[in-house]
C-alpha cells in the first residue's frame, strides 16, 4: 500500500508520526490521469473540429482539425472568440443560442452556421455546443464539436437548382402541349369545314356526269 507520513513535534522533545493509507486515493488519481490522457488523444485526433470555450466565448482549447477547417494556426485561433470567426448574418442566431446555454435554459444545442476562415472564405458547419458546470451550477466552459458540411450544402443547393429547372421545363412542356391540343382542335375543325364545303360541288359534278 501507499501511505502518507507526517511528522509533528510533541512535548519533551518527542516527535509524533502519523500514517495515512492513501492507496485508494492514488489509484483514483491514476485512473483520472489515464482518462484525461485518453480524452486528450480523442480530442486532438478527432475527425471533426473540437473546442473548449470560456463562458465569455473565448477559444481556450482547439484541436488540429478545427484549425485546419478555419485556416488558423492554433496560436492565432486561441486569441479570438467564436464571434470573431462567425459569418455576420449568423451572429443573431449565435447570440440567441449562447443566451439559452448561459442561462441554463438549454444544456446542449445543435445547429448549422457559417464561419469565415482566415482567408476570407465562408464555410457551413454543423455545430453542437454543450455546457459544463461545477457542483454549484456555475458555468465552467463550453464544449463544441464542429463539422464542415459545406460540400453537402452546395450539393443540396445544386439539387434544388436542378429541381427548379425541371419544374420550369415541365411548365413549358405543359404550355406547349396545351397549344398543340388547341392546334389539333383547329385542324379538326378545318378538316370538317373543308370536307363539308367540298361535298356540294362534288355532288354537282357527279350529277352532271350522270346527266
Amino acid at each position: 500500500g501507499i501511505f502518507s507520513v507526517k511528522a509533528f513535534p510533541l512535548a519533551e522533545d518527542c516527535v509524533g508520526i502519523s500514517f495515512e493509507n492513501i492507496t485508494e486515493r492514488k489509484r483514483a488519481e491514476a485512473v483520472r490521469q489515464d482518462q484525461a490522457a485518453q480524452l486528450k488523444v480523442v480530442f486532438d485526433q478527432a475527425a471533426v473540429g473540437m473546442a473548449r470555450l470560456s463562458p465569455e466565448g473565448q477559444w481556450i482549447q482547439v484541436n488540429e482539425q478545427l484549425c485546419k477547417m478555419l485556416g488558423y494556426s492554433r496560436e492565432d485561433l486561441l486569441k479570438a472568440t467564436f464571434r470573431e470567426v462567425t459569418y455576420p448574418e449568423d451572429a443573431e442566431q449565435d447570440a440567441q443560442i449562447y443566451g439559452q446555454l448561459v442561462s441554463g435554459e438549454a444544456t446542449q444545442r445543435s445547429f448549422e452556421k457559417r464561419f469565415v476562415t482566415q482567408q476570407g472564405d465562408i464555410i457551413w458547419a454543423y455545430t453542437t455546443a454543450s455546457t459544463v458546470r461545477n457542483m454549484k451550477g456555475e458555468l465552467m466552459y463550453f464544449i463544441a464539436t464542429i463539422q464542415d458540411v459545406t460540400a453537402r450544402k452546395e450539393a443540396i443547393s445544386a439539387l434544388e437548382g436542378q429541381k427548379n429547372d425541371l419544374i420550369t421545363v415541365n411548365v413549358m412542356l405543359t404550355d406547349t402541349l396545351g397549344v398543340l391540343e388547341q392546334r389539333n382542335q383547329e385542324l379538326d375543325q378545318f378538316a370538317y369545314v373543308t370536307s363539308h364545303d367540298l361535298k356540294a360541288p362534288l355532288r354537282a359534278i357527279a350529277n352532271l356526269a350522270t346527266w
